[in-house]
């Protein structure tokens, strides 16, 4: 400390010896997204850095951690609750649900549709305590590279992001030549 206001009596500066400050209660998650780092003791957002844009079907991998008012990591909670990570894409690659380790886990994430698109960590265990649930800011995904030619008949309909072999939904209808 210092005496900085120039009048009498002076007194002279000193420093206290280190000390270490413990995080708080364990209170919420955070979800971190590629591009985001985190600012623990932080009291707005906890996290620095813009969110990265994706492309549709590359996997990536998001990271949740369990923190205090002040987004400090908890790195001993009892016990480690049970986090479900799911996003608005309707049509993306769920991680399964999995406890965090020492307050923090990085779960894997793949959206299967060109949009704009959150995640949200949740915590799914069902015990009596209830960490507040995170969501992300939009994530831009961006189609990736042509690797097919689709064609659509009458009566069909293109679904982009789903999986099967052929990415159409309905049947085609038989046409008069």
């Amino acid at each position: 400390a210092d005496d900085t206001d120039i009048t009498a009596p002076t007194y002279v500066s000193n420093t206290s010896s280190n000390f270490k400050v413990n995080a708080g209660s364990a209170v919420k998650l955070q979800l971190l997204v590629p591009g985001e780092t985190a600012v623990p003791g932080s009291t707005s957002t906890g996290k620095t850095g813009s969110v990265s844009t994706q492309t549709v079907g590359t996997q990536f991998a998001v990271t949740v951690n369990l923190t205090d008012n002040n987004w400090n990591k908890i790195t001993n909670p009892a016990p480690n609750p049970e986090v479900l990570v799911t996003t608005t894409d309707t049509t993306d690659v769920h991680p399964l649900q999995a406890p965090l380790s020492s307050g923090t886990r990085t779960f894997n994430v793949k959206f299967q549709q060109a949009g704009s698109w959150t995640i949200t960590a949740s915590d799914n265990d069902g015990d009596s305590v209830t960490y507040v649930v995170y969501t992300s800011p939009s994530i831009t995904t961006n189609v990736g590279s042509a690797v097919k030619l689709q064609i659509i008949a009458p009566g069909e309909t293109s679904a982009p992001g789903f999986t099967s072999s052929t990415g159409i939904t309905g049947s085609a209808t038989a046409q008069v030549a």
